[in-house]
């Protein structure tokens, strides 16, 4: 579609099936966490910082879209490396499973979501509305 626009910082008109339309929200991931590369967190900062402004500032585009198995893997790829303290070309040696981390804590996890099950969450919201709500004026336009 050669009409595209962007309306509350989403592009509209743009295939969000494909891989390649996702590469503006996995930048705006990678700028974030390159404003904290820099600091010297412990583990426990950089857990607080994957569960509050990591996990936020997707919220919108996956409470809207279904992404793609290979975004949402290079996403937590790229959310696994931060919380090692790792650069995307260096190695570092892994001190708790990634597993480990988006296990919950009742499992001895340290809670952090996990992007796909976040995305499938958000997408089921609305789901349930549509099912829940159909006297509501969206329910009958849809």
């Amino acid at each position: 579609m050669k009409n595209q626009f962007r309306y509350l910082g989403v592009m509209v008109g743009e295939n969000m099936a494909r891989h390649k339309a996702w590469s503006d929200v996995i930048l705006k991931l990678k700028s974030r966490l390159s404003k904290w590369k820099t600091k010297f967190l412990s583990i426990g900062g950089r857990v607080t910082l994957l569960k509050s402004v990591l996990g936020a500032s997707l919220l919108y585009y996956m409470s809207i879209f279904k992404a793609p198995k290979g975004v949402l893997k290079e996403m937590e790829s790229i959310r696994n490396n931060f919380f090692i303290g790792a650069v995307s070309s260096d190695k570092k040696i892994t001190w708790v499973a990634w597993n480990k981390v988006l296990a919950s804590k009742e499992k001895g996890g340290l809670g952090v979501s996990s992007y796909y099950a976040l995305n499938r969450a958000l997408l089921l919201k609305w789901v349930w509305r549509f099912v829940s709500q159909d006297g509501s004026l969206w329910a009958h336009i849809i």
